[in-house]
């Protein structure tokens, strides 16, 4: 274990908000006629696992498996990738490992590969099947074989290989935004892993989000319905049991009401009255400046709609999970999987034809029936989704409020980019011999990841501040032609419908 001593770490402090949305307060009926009451702000986490989920300690974990238990697993990886590469669930197992954390014995653990196309499928060449990544994600199951254990309280936890984040910072520092800005979001710090004392390299150590994840920040809320990956655009109790991420065994049939209802509830005109009835609109307020201040290219506002040649009906989003306290009805967003971040005019990984070609979510086109190209594929643009448009219309007098209350406090510029720092000073040692990862080219990396979020949004709030960026039309078309190439336009601003 390695932990930082370093003066210029800036510890930011949690965000207390102090304006409650209007019409949270008091026991209210939606126009579905289910009772949404106000209450349940997350908590801050506190407990035996703070110390692992420490950003200044450099982790280590070893894992210790017999060599066939070991080359089973890595079949495993290549026969998942197959499965989701031909549209099968990847069925990944779990595979028996003992396990020690900074020298401590974690005891008998499970672990498997995570991720879907990006972090798995695509990791293998389709026709030769040889390995394109150098290192895989997994999930460690602590609660494996026997489902009552634990570690430090937690059933389960990830780690990110950050296999297409050259920086090995993204996910760290997005999650520490959202939690920065008082969004539910996991936990995370760096880790060096060995699989039978050979060193895989430095990965990312995140929160599982799960009932542990839950009841670490709900813990008055008892038996709430988790959802993985379900947006509310269906009133079908088939499409949000089968994205339910918890209470899979219960045996006695679920009620999706509220999920259901707020789908419905999203298709009337009074879109902010909604989204106040069933959601805190400060924070869906905060988690969306939050979102677009670390660039999430692939979380929320990213609807796909399948390949060009053959594109769906239906277009999708993902990266996130609702949580529906079970007492109130009200309903929380909460993200995850975030090393897809920082990237505007990256000069590591080129997203700018992505961002260029997909409108910001706080525009809205006349034509929502409208596609753009991304990656080989097609993007609906998100300011034409139902609880999108909720957000965008509490209008820029509440959201500006936000901006500030943000950007001059928890999510100062010049702190993020001093945790930059810090852990540039944390991994090095580990990195330079990462048999991953080249030395250099994560240097540059990281400095270009300094830049986007020091020099570039400094600059950019400095400039939203003072008029600088152009008025943008939004009900009624959007116009193409402002100063779209600032990767600020929009993401720190938010000048949709500002007087600017």
């Amino acid at each position: 274990m390695v932990r930082l001593q370093c003066a210029f770490l800036v510890v930011v402090q949690t965000l207390v908000v102090g304006c409650k949305a209007t019409g949270m307060s008091n026991h209210v009926t939606n126009a579905g006629g289910l009772a949404v009451t106000g209450g349940g702000s997350p908590a801050q986490p506190k407990g035996a696992a703070d110390a692992l989920f420490d950003p200044t300690v450099l982790h280590e974990l070893r894992f210790t498996m017999p060599p066939e238990v070991l080359a089973a697993q890595e079949k495993d990886v290549r026969d998942s990738a197959a499965r989701l590469r031909a549209g099968q669930p990847k069925g990944s197992q779990d595979f028996k490992a003992t396990l020690k954390v900074d020298g401590e014995a974690a005891g008998t653990v499970g672990y498997r590969s995570k991720g879907s196309f990006g972090t798995l499928a695509n990791c293998f060449d389709p026709v030769s099947g040889e390995s394109i990544c150098k290192k895989f994600s997994y999930r460690i199951n602590f609660a494996f074989p026997n489902s009552e254990q634990n570690y430090l309280g937690l059933k389960f936890i990830n780690l990110q290989s950050m296999s297409q984040d050259p920086s090995l910072m993204r996910e760290v520092l997005s999650l520490k935004v959202f939690r920065d800005a008082g969004i539910a979001a996991s936990r995370s710090a760096f880790a060096q892993v060995y699989f039978n004392d050979e060193y895989k390299g430095v990965f990312t150590l995140s929160e599982n989000v799960d009932d542990e994840f839950i009841a670490a920040r709900w813990p008055d809320s008892k038996n709430g319905l988790l959802y993985q990956e379900a947006w509310p655009i269906s009133e079908s109790d088939q499409y949000w049991q089968s994205n339910l991420a918890n209470h899979k065994s219960d045996a006695a049939p679920l009620s999706h009401a509220t999920m259901k209802t707020l789908a419905k509830d999203l298709t009337g005109q009074d879109k902010v009255a909604v989204l106040r009835h069933y959601m805190d609109a400060d924070y869906m307020a905060r988690y969306m400046y939050a979102d677009s201040l670390a660039t999430n290219y692939d979380g929320i506002t990213r609807f796909y709609c399948g390949a060009v040649s053959s594109p769906r009906p239906d277009c999708y989003n993902h990266n996130f999970f609702f949580y529906v306290l079970p007492e109130t009805n009200q309903v929380w967003l909460i993200p995850f999987d975030l090393d897809g971040t920082w990237a505007y005019h990256s000069k590591i990984v080129d997203t700018s034809q992505f961002i260029q070609k997909a409108p910001h979510w706080n525009l809205i086109p006349t034509d929502c029936a409208q596609r753009f190209e991304v990656w080989g594929g097609v993007h609906r643009p998100a300011g034409c989704d139902p609880l999108i448009q909720a957000v965008n219309a509490l209008g820029d007098f509440y959201r500006i409020g936000v901006v500030e209350r943000l950007a001059k406090g928890p999510l100062d510029l010049q702190k993020l980019a001093n945790a930059v720092d810090a852990w540039t000073v944390l991994l090095a040692r580990a990195v330079q011999t990462d048999p991953t990862v080249n030395y250099e080219q994560w240097q540059a990396a990281v400095a270009d990841l300094r830049q986007n979020v020091l020099e570039e949004r400094i600059e950019g709030y400095a400039k939203c501040r003072t008029g600088g960026f152009g008025k943008s039309t939004v009900r009624g078309g959007y116009n193409w032609s402002r100063d779209h190439q600032d990767l600020n336009d929009g993401s720190i601003c938010w000048l949709g419908k500002s007087s600017h």
